[in-house]
């Protein structure tokens, strides 16, 4: 996917968020240890911008939430900024809205990407979880972080289940089943590291599966498709919709897609049908995952060209499986 001139000139302002959310991670974290161990006068050692130690050395609950609640005056106004010259919020924030990600569930994809964007949090991470081997965010960790009253944590947990966005389009890794869901550790993987930080580069794992489409040719009868499927997707209630054009890729369906999804700002990619087919069960359902993220991320409108499957018993049953999906 190539990056417009736009996005190149909005990465800075994505950093400056980011880099903001950060350093108001890194004064949670610290008011969250000093609440457990309010003898503690140090500084902590993940705090490591010299603006945020000095913060830290104040140790009254106040201080630290004062300094806090400016972080989040000054996150709120650089998204608005943000919106207003490139029409464009940061990328989480961005993503959070397109998924509609409560407050809990976006603060818990910052948690589980930080050691990724900044490796500090992997030491904060492991002291207050009083344990080295766990440099890594919990949901234990998030709950209390996020959620005040202990009485509401059992219902908070529910944004991990598997059918939530977080999971389900594997934006956050949940890893090790044998412990119980609140200890387990929490991640991203490098194509979430990336987006947040502003690159929107294609999934590697689809690369082998994902081709572009050929460059569509205006004619008047593709113009009226292509308005027509734009139209029924623009008016559609479901997220995802499937449309169903009958023809060949190469004898005009290729250039009714094209224009349809220059229409709807997506990104039309091919999907290797025969090469999904061929996969294990469980691999494609790890595929299914990504290519619904896929979706997500890059605005990606997933072409599935069935003229062929017609006789291939395993692409008849991988077109089902991706309509279900």
């Amino acid at each position: 996917m190539n990056t417009p001139p736009q996005a190149l000139e909005w990465r800075p302002e994505n950093a400056k968020w980011l880099r903001l959310a950060l350093r108001r991670l890194r004064l949670q974290l610290h008011r969250h240890a000093l609440r457990c161990a309010p003898n503690e006068q140090r500084a902590a050692d993940w705090i490591v911008a010299s603006d945020d130690a000095e913060v830290a050395q104040r140790t009254a609950p106040g201080a630290l939430d004062e300094a806090i609640e400016v972080l989040s005056v000054e996150l709120s106004q650089q998204e608005y900024l943000m919106l207003e010259h490139h029409q464009q919020p940061p990328a989480l924030a961005g993503l959070a809205e397109r998924l509609g990600l409560g407050e809990l569930e976006r603060e818990l994809l910052l948690l589980a990407a930080a050691p990724a964007l900044d490796g500090a949090f992997a030491l904060a991470f492991a002291q207050l979880h009083g344990d080295l081997n766990r440099p890594f965010a919990t949901l234990h960790l998030a709950l209390s972080l996020h959620v005040a009253d202990p009485s509401d944590r059992l219902l908070a947990a529910d944004c991990l289940l598997p059918g939530r966005a977080l999971r389900a389009l594997g934006l956050i890794e949940v890893d090790d089943a044998r412990e119980p869901l609140l200890l387990r550790r929490l991640a991203v993987d490098e194509r979430i590291a990336d987006y947040l930080r502003g690159v929107n580069r294609c999934e590697s794992r689809l690369a082998c599966l994902l081709a572009p489409l050929p460059a569509g040719l205006p004619s008047p009868s593709a113009n009226a498709a292509g308005e027509r499927v734009s139209a029924a997707v623009t008016a559609a209630e479901e997220r995802w919709s499937t449309i169903n054009l009958i023809g060949q890729l190469e004898r005009g369906a290729a250039d009714v897609v094209q224009l349809a999804c220059q229409e709807l700002q997506l990104w039309p990619r091919l999907l290797d049908l025969g090469r999904y087919a061929a996969q294990p069960p469980a691999e494609r359902a790890e595929l299914l995952s990504l290519l619904g993220r896929e979706a997500v991320l890059a605005n990606m409108a997933l072409v599935v060209d069935g003229a062929r499957a017609p006789g291939q018993a395993d692409q008849v049953a991988a077109v089902d499986e991706l309509l279900a999906s």
